[in-house]
């Protein structure tokens, strides 16, 4: 309105009609939610209309209950002062309820900035949670990349434990044979200990046994006029008198012919006559000691070599203890033999002939030796000079020289 209302207004005081009340809830704004916008799902446009929706339901009233009563009963000046009262009334109510409006404003802007500051948390909230979910979904992928990383390597774990366990019964197996074999090694090894302290026990035997053959091979085949001065060694050769000797025991100072230690090899022969080829007689027979300046004998042996007391059906024999007659009617053995058959040392060798194949009884056995030269037999040579037989005690006889050689024996016991 432009113009003051300036009129008594109790005219409805003062009026004989009757107004209903205004029973109307008007606590709308009160009614709301602390936040209308976000958990009651109202808009702006919705919370603004709440408020104003006291002050129109009291225009309402006024324009539509009160005032058609009013002019309806031709309400005079006083009707109208009541019509004022009613609106100071309504006034006090609206301005209350506009107090609450702008309350409510208040709260709701409050509730508003609540909200936006809610609604940046939530979105920074889901933005988190958005990365956090990418992130987990990362994860996720890896975590399912790494399970099936696991369960292959448990696949390649269980192959390798596998191989593991089959190695590792192969390597005890191989262990155990590894202790096996270094047992049996060990015990070669010892075997092999004890068999090269034997072979060098006999190595060292072997070459003191060398070194005593060298030197009697050394002695042996020493070959000197014989000196008083010399120290002889056993197979030491000398000539003396114009007849050759071997030692037999080392000596010095001993000369020949000392048969305690020299043995004769060869007798001087015939001063510028010759010596004779064979010791002994082709054939039993007799000789005399003579002086004849010639051979007079078929087999060129002078009578003056031979010693005296042979007779007819005798043989000169070689003993230990020199040469002898021998009848040859007695029992008698003839045996060849070979080098081979020798068991030679340093010293001398030796041929054993059993007494079962001799078959001789006598305690006292003559030699008959003869060498083998060319296919031949030769008596007087060398070898069969110093050949000689000796009867050991289990009536084995047993034959002595100092080298062995290939020829023949005949026995007479």
């Amino acid at each position: 309105m432009s113009t003051k209302l300036t009129a008594d207004l109790n005219a409805v005081q003062n009026a004989p009609i009757e107004l209903e009340y205004l029973n109307g809830d008007l606590n709308i704004i009160q009614k709301l939610d602390d936040e209308p916008n976000d958990v009651g799902g109202l808009t702006s446009a919705q919370l603004k209309a709440k408020f104003d929706e006291a002050g129109n339901a009291i225009k309402d009233y006024i324009n539509n209950d009160l005032i058609p009563a009013i002019l309806a009963a031709d309400a005079t000046e006083a009707a109208r002062t009541a019509a004022e009262a009613s609106r100071v009334y309504e006034e006090s109510l609206r301005a209350a309820a506009e107090a609450a409006r702008e309350q409510a404003e208040a709260q709701r802007s409050a509730n508003e900035e609540t909200r936006k500051s809610n609604e940046t948390a939530r979105g920074n909230a889901e933005s988190a949670r958005a990365t956090a979910e990418q992130n987990r979904a990362t994860a996720e992928g890896a975590r399912a990349n790494a399970e099936a990383q696991r369960v292959q390597a448990e696949t390649s774990r269980k192959a390798a434990e596998a191989d593991r366990a089959k190695a590792e019964g192969e390597r005890e197996s191989a262990e155990s044979s590894r202790e096996k074999s270094e047992t049996q090694r060990g015990t070669n090894e010892s075997a092999r200990q004890a068999a090269e302290q034997v072979r060098e026990t006999a190595e060292q035997q072997r070459q003191a046994n060398e070194q005593a053959r060298q030197a009697a091979e050394n002695a042996r085949n020493s070959w000197s006029e014989y000196s008083a001065a010399v120290k002889y060694a056993a197979g030491n050769k000398v000539s003396s008198g114009g007849s050759s000797y071997v030692c037999i025991k080392p000596c010095k100072g001993v000369a020949p012919p000392d048969a305690s230690y020299w043995q004769l090899i060869a007798q001087r022969g015939n001063d510028g006559k010759g010596a004779p080829t064979d010791e002994l007689p082709q054939a039993p027979g007799v000789s005399s000691a003579g002086r004849a300046e010639t051979y007079s004998r078929g087999d060129h042996r002078h009578p003056k070599e031979l010693p005296d007391g042979g007779s007819a059906g005798q043989v000169l024999t070689k003993t230990a203890s020199g040469s002898k007659w021998a009848d040859a009617k007695k029992t008698s053995y003839y045996k060849t033999f070979t080098a081979a058959q020798w068991t030679q040392t340093d010293a001398e060798a030796t041929l054993s002939i059993a007494k079962s194949e001799h078959g001789l009884s006598g305690s006292d056995v003559f030699a008959q030796v003869s060498i083998l030269v060319n296919g031949s037999y030769r008596k007087g040579t060398w070898a069969s000079i110093e050949t000689y037989a000796i009867v050991e005690s289990n009536g084995n006889i047993t034959l002595h020289t100092s080298e062995a050689f290939a020829g023949a024996v005949l026995l007479i016991g």
